[in-house]
């Protein structure tokens, strides 16, 4: 990696850079990930959700709130995402194995 790259990285090298860390850390990656998704979708919505009883758009943001989003995307939806999709990539993995054998162990159409 050159200095320019370093010093003005472009989406592509953001990109491999954080496959990179995805590879080597994919729970605490992922857990990152979720929190900082977090936190810019709450932004975006307490800027165009008005608050109640007002019709108008928050004129201030509620950080507390965005904070308390982001630890919960940190610590709750990055970690059950993370294993929920292992879970499903060896359940798709070891499926096609168990269809194709069934037919030979235990044929479903003899009684």
């Amino acid at each position: 990696m050159t200095v320019t790259a370093l010093v003005s990285p472009t989406p592509a090298v953001c990109w491999e850079a954080y496959k990179t860390v995805l590879t080597k850390h994919p729970l605490v990656t992922k857990s990152a990930t979720a929190a900082v998704l977090s936190g810019i979708s709450d932004a975006i919505t307490q800027k165009v959700e008005p608050q109640k009883g007002d019709n108008e758009p928050r004129r201030t943001h509620n950080f507390v709130r965005s904070a308390h989003i982001m630890l919960t995307g940190f610590l709750w939806s990055g970690p059950i995402a993370h294993w929920w999709y292992q879970s499903l990539e060896q359940i798709i993995y070891i499926l096609p194995a168990m269809i194709q054998q069934q037919p030979r162990h235990d044929p479903y159409w003899m009684p």
